[in-house]
C-alpha cells in the first residue's frame, strides 16, 4: 500500500492541499493517515513519492534553473546579514546604536518579505508543472522540479527563521 492508497487517493500530483485534507478527514485518522496527509501536502514529498511509485529514479545532481541559483545567492546574503545585524544588536550597549541597527533590520525585513514572495512564486511555478509531468513524465524535468521544490522548502524555513530573529 502506497501513501496515496492510505488516504484512498489515486496516484496523482495535481491534488490541492484541500483535496488532501478532505481525504484525511474521510479516513480513519490514525498515525498512518496523519503521516500520509503530511507527506502528500508537501509538494516535494508528494513528487518524490509519486516518482517512487512510477519507478522514476531521483537524481540529486539535476540541473537547476538559473533563477533558482540567483535566488540562492540573494537568500544567503540577506539571511547572513540578518544574523550579523541581530548579533550586533544584542551586543549593542547604547540606545543610539540599537536604534541605527533597528533601521537596518527593518530594511532586511523588507528584503526577507521579497524573498518569501519569490519563493512562493517559484513554488507556484513548479506546481503548475505537475499536470505536464503527469502526462509526460520527462525524467529530467521531474528531477529538476523535485530539486527546485526541495531547495525552496529549505530556504523558506531559513527565511522564516530569519524573520524570527528580527522579533527577538
Amino acid at each position: 500500500m502506497n501513501t496515496f492508497d492510505v488516504l484512498s487517493l489515486p496516484v496523482s500530483l495535481t491534488f490541492s492541499e484541500e483535496d488532501i485534507k478532505d481525504a484525511f478527514t474521510c479516513s480513519p485518522q490514525g498515525e498512518t493517515e496523519l503521516s500520509a496527509r503530511n507527506l502528500l501536502i508537501e509538494p516535494s514529498s508528494r513528487l518524490a513519492e509519486w516518482m517512487k511509485i512510477k519507478g522514476i529514479p531521483q537524481n540529486k545532481h539535476a540541473t537547476l534553473p538559473n533563477d533558482l541559483i540567483n535566488l540562492f545567492s540573494k537568500t544567503a546574503k540577506v539571511i547572513g546579514t540578518v544574523k550579523e545585524l541581530t548579533e550586533k544588536h544584542k551586543r549593542a550597549s547604547s540606545l543610539l546604536t540599537r536604534t541605527l541597527l533597528n533601521k537596518e533590520l527593518f530594511e532586511k525585513r523588507s528584503a526577507l518579505e521579497e524573498i518569501s514572495r519569490e519563493i512562493q512564486s517559484m513554488e507556484k511555478g513548479c506546481l503548475t508543472k505537475f499536470s505536464e509531468i503527469e502526462k509526460v513524465p520527462n525524467e529530467e524535468l521531474v528531477n529538476e522540479t523535485l530539486q527546485t521544490l526541495k531547495f525552496l522548502r529549505k530556504w523558506s524555513a531559513q527565511v522564516n527563521e530569519a524573520f524570527g530573529l528580527l522579533f527577538v
